[in-house]
């Protein structure tokens, strides 16, 4: 597996962020996201899935934007993520 170099960017610890929200029991924000059903699409996910999310998503624009979801609020899926204002 390449490396991306990416790690410390903010599109890695925005894509890091949804996972853990969503997937992790033990993240603070779980409660609010895994917990009520919210979930990551499988592309998203594995091997390569960060690579996946940047292709999808892009670079960050702008330092206030994090990403958001757009129409369905169940999850972060292909066509339903952004770079948004909070």
């Amino acid at each position: 597996m390449k490396k991306h170099g990416m790690k410390n960017t903010p599109e890695y610890r925005a894509w890091q962020n949804l996972k853990d929200r969503c997937l992790n029991p033990n993240s603070k924000g779980y409660k609010d996201y895994g917990a009520r059903g919210i979930t990551v699409d499988p592309f998203f996910l594995g091997e390569n899935g960060f690579i996946n999310f940047l292709n999808h998503v892009g670079k960050r624009p702008g330092k206030k934007l994090s990403i958001e979801r757009i129409e369905n609020n169940n999850g972060y899926f292909l066509n339903n993520l952004k770079w948004g204002t909070k």
